[in-house]
């Protein structure tokens, strides 16, 4: 439980970063700020869900108590569909994201949007020729499917 609470600071930290970039906001970072506040929804409401059940769990039948106030639960899975459903506002941050990649890579010149610095390293996941037919591929998905399950191994449970 001690993780899913610093976890909780953490992200807290992330919140208002997004907050100080919302007050500052200029039309260049317009849609920064929709991609990032896309994908910290739908972290934060996953993280308070999994949060939440485990508490439920932790307190074993007194979690369903409404005097211990874990029976928010009920409240909060409202939150995942709630100004957007959690999956589509990640495959908007994807979208996104991988456009602005493919939009520096046919400038070439490197990117610079979104924290992706890295992404200017040689990556052996993304094809130098990155056409509709080889995202298509059975090879490419299998490997972005490869990676989306290393990503996932990562996160906290």
């Amino acid at each position: 439980m001690l993780w899913k609470f610093s976890s909780a600071d953490v992200l807290s930290f992330a919140a208002n970063h997004m907050k100080r970039m919302y007050v500052q906001r200029t039309p260049e970072l317009n849609k920064a700020i929709q991609v990032y506040s896309s994908a910290f929804k739908a972290t934060f409401t996953w993280h308070n869900m999994r949060t939440l059940q485990e508490c439920r769990e932790a307190c074993g039948g007194q979690g369903v108590k409404t005097e211990h106030r874990v029976v928010m639960q009920g409240d909060y899975d409202v939150q995942s569909t709630f100004e957007g459903d959690n999956q589509v506002l990640m495959q908007k941050v994807c979208k996104s994201l991988l456009a602005e990649y493919i939009s520096a890579l046919k400038r070439n010149k490197p990117l610079r949007a979104f924290g992706l610095e890295h992404m200017n390293n040689p990556c052996p996941t993304i094809p130098d020729n990155l056409s509709s037919s080889a995202v298509r591929g059975s090879h490419f998905q299998f490997l972005i499917t490869k990676l989306g399950e290393k990503a996932r191994n990562m996160l906290p449970s």
